[in-house]
C-alpha cells in the first residue's frame, strides 16, 4: 500500500506544482526553474521504456519526440520528421574483420556476381566497395551482394559495422574477363585457283580459347578447325574466309578476307594486224583484247620472223623473214594457260615463175603464199635420131589451175627418145599431178623410121590425139608412145618399146634385144627404138610418151606428141618442143 500511495502522492503533487516544476530527489530540494522535470539521485539511474525494434514499430502514432531504448540495437532513440532516429548507441567495440570473401574472382564481364562473407559477432551492417564500373545491384549492408560486373578489374572489399564503428576490411582481388577482340588480318591467297589447297592464319587472340574458320559456300575446310590456323581447299565460288575467336566469356565479331577465285584464262579473242606482209618487212603490230584472269600472254610467229618487243604482254612488234605461218597467241596466270588462237600470214612476193628440167625423178612445186591460182605450161620430150633423122617434137599444153598456197603439186619432166639406128624412141611426157589426179600431161614426140631412106619431115597423121591419154604407135619396128601415170607417191613417164618383129619378122628378135637393153623409160625416159629389120624393110620410130604419135608408114618419121589437160583456159600444140621436156609455172 506504501508503493500506491507514493504514486498518488507524487501525482497529486505534479498537479499541485505543475507550474514550479517536479523534483525528484532523495532530499526535497525544489526542482529547478527551467526544467519541468527535474530528478536527481546519487546512487540511481533514470530508466527508459525498453522495446525491441519489433515493439517500437507497433507504437500507433509516435508523439514527435518520443523517446525509448531499442534493445534490438542497444541504442537510445528519438522519433521526429517520420523516422526513428538513434540518438546514441551503447556497443562494446567495432566487429572484428570479416573473414575470406567468397565468391567468383575471375567473371565475365557484364555478369551478375554475387559474393558473400561469414556473419560477424556484434556486426549489425556490412558495408561492401566494388571493382570500378561494377555496380553493386543488391544485398548492400548485409553479408552477402549481387554485383553486376564491368569491364574493369579490381578489388571487391566489405567491412563489418556496429554502433562503435566497422572493422577493417575484407578484400578479395577480380580479374574481369571479357570476351575476345577481333582477331587480327588473315593471312594467305586471296586469289587462289579453283580446286587448290590454301593455308590461312591469324595471330593468336589474347584470352581466346577456340576459333571458328568460316570459307565460301563450296569450299572444305580440311583441318584446323578451332586453332588459328586452316587448310582450305578451294571450290569454285568465290567469298569470305572468316574467323572469329571465342572464350566462356563470349564471341568476339569476325576477321574476313575476301576471296577471289582464279581460273585458268579463256582462249585470247581475234588476232588485230595484217596477214600478208612482204619479204623483211619490220615492225608490223599484232594484238589482242585483254583475256579477263590473264597476267600473260605467250606469243609465237613463223620460223623465221621474231618478236621484236610486246612478248608476255597483249601486243607485239614482228620482224618477219620471208616464210608465212602463223601469228599465235595463248593467254596465262598462275593457275594455268589457255588455248592458243592463230592467225594465218604469208608473204605475198606478187608474180613470179619457176620452170622444171628434166631430172631423171620426181620434183615438186610448193605454191607461193597469196598465190590462189597458177598457169602450167608443159612441154613433152622430142623423139629420139636414127640414121642422122631426127624424132618428132614434143607437144605443148598449157592451162590454168586453181591452187592454195602451201599446196604441193608433183612434177614429171620427161627425157628426149632414145637414139637407134632400127627406129628411135619416143620422147617422155612431161606433166604434173596432185593427189595422184594428173592435171595436165604433154605428150613425147615420136621416134623415127630406122630406113636409109627415111623422109627427114615427120608426118602429122599418127600424132596423138589431144586429151586421149596414150601415145601412139610408131611405124613398123618403131617404138610405141610413151605413158605417163601416177604409181604410189611417184610420178612415171614411159616411153614406148620399140616393136619387136620387122616385116617378115626375120630379124624381130634383134630389135627386142636392143629394148631389153634400154629399160622402158621411167620418170620421162625415152622409149627404145624397132629392129633393123631386113635389107629390103625400113622400119617406123616409136610414139612419144603420153600421147606422143610416131609414123606408121615405111620411110616415115615419127609424129609430134599430143596432150592431155583438166585445167581452164587450156590450149594445145603439137610437134613444139626439141630436146628433153619442160614445165613451166607462172603466178
Amino acid at each position: 500500500m506504501s508503493k500506491l500511495f507514493t504514486i498518488l502522492l507524487l501525482f497529486t503533487s505534479i498537479g499541485a506544482f505543475c507550474q514550479q516544476g517536479i523534483s525528484v530527489n532523495p532530499n526535497g530540494s525544489a526542482a529547478d526553474p527551467s526544467a519541468i522535470l527535474d530528478i536527481n539521485a546519487p546512487n540511481k539511474g533514470f530508466l527508459l521504456p525498453r522495446l525491441t525494434t519489433t515493439q517500437r514499430d507497433s507504437i500507433n502514432s509516435p508523439a514527435f519526440g518520443l523517446m525509448i531504448l531499442n534493445s534490438t540495437t542497444g541504442c537510445f532513440e528519438a522519433y521526429g520528421y517520420g523516422q526513428w532516429q538513434a540518438i546514441s548507441c551503447m556497443c562494446s567495440g567495432p566487429p572484428s574483420t570479416p573473414g575470406n570473401i567468397i565468391g567468383d574472382v575471375n567473371p565475365c564481364n557484364a555478369s551478375s556476381v554475387v559474393y558473400a562473407v561469414q556473419g560477424v559477432s556484434g556486426a549489425n551492417s556490412y558495408t561492401w566497395t566494388a571493382p570500378l564500373g561494377s555496380i553493386i545491384t543488391g544485398g548492400q549492408g548485409t553479408n552477402s551482394v549481387s554485383i553486376y560486373t564491368g569491364s574493369n578489374s579490381g578489388n571487391i572489399s566489405v567491412t563489418a559495422n556496429n554502433n562503435c564503428g566497422s572493422s577493417s576490411a575484407s578484400t578479395s582481388s577480380v580479374t574481369i574477363n571479357t570476351g575476345p577482340s577481333t582477331p587480327s588480318t588473315i593471312t594467305g591467297n586471296s586469289n587462289p585457283c579453283a580446286s587448290t589447297i590454301n593455308t590461312y592464319s591469324i595471330s593468336s587472340v589474347n584470352g581466346a580459347t577456340s576459333y571458328t574458320w568460316t570459307v565460301p559456300a563450296d569450299a572444305t575446310i580440311n583441318s584446323g578447325q578451332g586453332t588459328t590456323s586452316v587448310s582450305v581447299t578451294m571450290g569454285t565460288l568465290s567469298g569470305n574466309v572468316s574467323v572469329s575467336a571465342s572464350n566462356t566469356c563470349g564471341t568476339s565479331s569476325s576477321s574476313s578476307l575476301p576471296i577471289t577465285i582464279v581460273s585458268t584464262p579463256g582462249t585470247p579473242g581475234s588476232i588485230s594486224g595484217i596477214t600478208t606482209f612482204s619479204s623483211n618487212q619490220t615492225s608490223v603490230n599484232y594484238s589482242i583484247a585483254s583475256v579477263n584472269g590473264a597476267t600473260s600472254y605467250s606469243w609465237t610467229v613463223p620460223s623465221d620472223a621474231t618478236i621484236a618487243s610486246g612478248q608476255g604482254t597483249n601486243s607485239i612488234s614482228v620482224n618477219y623473214g620471208v616464210t608465212g605461218g602463223n601469228i599465235c597467241v595463248s593467254a596465262s596466270n598462275a593457275c594455268g594457260t589457255s588455248s592458243s588462237n592463230c592467225l594465218a600470214v604469208g608473204n605475198c612476193m606478187g608474180s613470179g615463175s619457176q620452170t622444171f628440167g628434166y631430172t631423171g625423178g620426181l620434183q615438186l612445186f610448193t605454191v607461193p603464199d597469196c598465190v590462189t591460182s597458177v598457169t602450167i605450161d608443159a612441154y613433152g620430150a622430142q623423139g629420139g635420131m636414127s640414121n642422122g633423122n631426127t624424132g618428132g617434137l614434143g607437144a605443148e599444153i598449157k592451162g590454168t589451175f586453181s591452187v592454195t598456197a602451201g599446196q604441193v603439186l608433183h612434177v614429171v619432166v620427161g627425157q628426149v627418145g632414145y637414139n637407134n639406128t632400127g627406129g628411135s624412141g619416143g620422147g617422155g611426157g612431161s606433166g604434173v599431178t596432185y593427189s595422184g589426179s594428173a592435171w595436165i600431161v604433154a605428150g613425147g614426140g615420136g621416134g623415127v623410121d630406122g630406113g636409109s631412106d627415111a623422109n627427114a619431115n615427120g608426118t602429122t597423121s599418127n600424132n596423138g590425139n589431144a586429151g586421149d591419154g596414150n601415145g601412139g604407135n610408131g611405124g613398123t619396128g618403131g617404138g610405141t608412145g610413151g605413158s605417163q601415170f601416177y604409181n604410189g607417191s611417184n610420178n612415171i613417164s614411159y616411153g614406148g618399146n620399140g616393136i619387136s618383129a620387122g616385116i617378115d619378122g626375120s630379124t624381130g628378135t634383134n630389135g627386142y634385144s636392143v629394148q631389153t637393153t634400154i629399160a622402158n623409160g621411167s620418170f620421162g625416159l625415152g622409149g627404145g627404138g624397132g629392129g633393123v629389120g631386113n635389107s629390103y624393110c625400113n622400119c617406123g620410130g616409136g610414139g612419144g610418151g603420153y600421147s606422143g604419135g610416131g609414123s606408121a608408114n615405111i620411110n616415115a618419121d615419127g609424129g609430134g606428141g599430143g596432150s592431155y589437160n583438166i585445167g581452164s583456159n587450156q590450149t594445145n600444140s603439137s610437134g613444139v618442143q626439141s630436146g628433153n621436156g619442160q614445165v613451166i609455172f607462172t603466178w
